[in-house]
């Protein structure tokens, strides 16, 4: 089953996420690599740091677009239209159907907000049944936009050649691809930049999504889905299915637990 929270922001303070951390504060402008940057407007700012170091050198013909901090985001990206960031498994559980189920839902859900601009939020990798190809997919077949956000240290991945059938290699290879050196900034960014959370299961790094969504205000939907591993894997000390968990939790923090 499928829980909808539009507004979360009193939940925030209450809920404990054993073993993982939660949001860290506000990364400021000064934090940059180039000092002179701090006097700058927003604006201004994320154009200076576009035209100097966003492009790396040499060719690019995946179209990769280096980010600095998670707020540079607000103003490298048309603000129009309604944008839904997907989080869930960069590497499903095996046997369980969660690419065709959760491709049916995104789907659903692109088709019942017919008339409204919509864009997906995941990331480019898009290889096998993980949830980027599921968005990617979606967004090709039902023609929304996209918009990929990345870490640095997942672009050797992102291959036009290894992705799924239904995929537009053209508009994959053509479409932007923003990505930052530090991996937690990735989060924070794709909650800056969308409107709604659909937590389609995962681990660590969708709970985190949570959590930054949360703080951000967005709107959340949680998809549950029972035939998804559940449990908590105290070896790798993350979740088996964060959407589980993230219920769990929620559940607990509501009975005051």
């Amino acid at each position: 089953m499928a829980g909808r929270y539009s507004e979360l922001h009193h939940l925030h303070a209450k809920l404990s996420f054993p073993g993982l951390s939660t949001p860290g504060s506000e990364t400021t402008r000064d934090q940059l690599s180039n000092a002179s940057y701090k006097d700058m407007d927003p604006r201004t700012l994320a154009e200076e740091w576009l035209r100097r170091e966003g492009s790396p050198d040499g060719p690019n013909p995946l179209n990769f677009i280096r980010l600095g901090i998670p707020q540079q985001i607000l103003y490298v990206v048309p603000r129009e239209g309604f944008k839904v960031f997907l989080t869930g498994y960069s590497a499903a559980p095996k046997d369980t159907g969660y690419a065709e189920s959760t491709a049916k839902y995104v789907a659903y859900l692109a088709d019942s907000m017919k008339g409204r601009k919509v864009s997906l939020v995941t990331s480019p990798p898009a290889t096998g049944d993980s949830i980027d190809a599921i968005a990617t997919m979606v967004a090709h077949t039902k023609n929304l936009g996209i918009l990929y956000i990345t870490a640095k240290s997942s672009l050797e991945y992102v291959d036009p050649e290894t992705l799924p059938l239904g995929v537009n290699k053209a508009k994959f290879t053509s479409a932007p691809k923003y990505y930052f050196d530090d991996t937690d900034n990735c989060s924070q960014a794709s909650a800056m930049a969308a409107d709604m959370l659909i937590v389609t299961g995962g681990r660590d790094v969708a709970v985190q999504d949570f959590m930054n969504a949360v703080e951000n205000g967005n709107k959340v939907i949680i998809l549950n889905n029972s035939f998804l591993p559940t449990g908590f894997d105290s070896a790798r000390n993350r979740p088996n299915n964060a959407a589980e968990y993230i219920t769990s939790m929620l559940a607990a923090a509501a009975k005051g637990e």
